[in-house]
């Protein structure tokens, strides 16, 4: 099956796809326990108080392992 959506090779199609699913599921993951934090925040009346902050990077080097271990 042709791979239209990625510019990589390496990787074989059906590896994507279960990475773009993992990946998802994690994002979907943390916006649950996200949610779960502000209910918490908002229930002690901690809110308005409380700076969230986020940091992360962007794959680059899960895709490098992926790669690695598809050679």
């Amino acid at each position: 099956q042709s791979n239209l959506s990625s510019l990589c090779t390496a990787v074989p199609f059906e590896y994507q796809r279960g990475m773009k699913h993992a990946y998802y599921s994690c994002i979907q993951y943390i916006d649950h326990l996200v949610g779960q934090l502000i209910g918490a925040l908002q229930e002690e009346g901690l809110y308005e108080q409380t700076t969230i902050i986020f940091w992360g990077d962007h794959g680059t080097l899960a895709a490098a392992a992926v790669v690695a271990a598809a050679a």
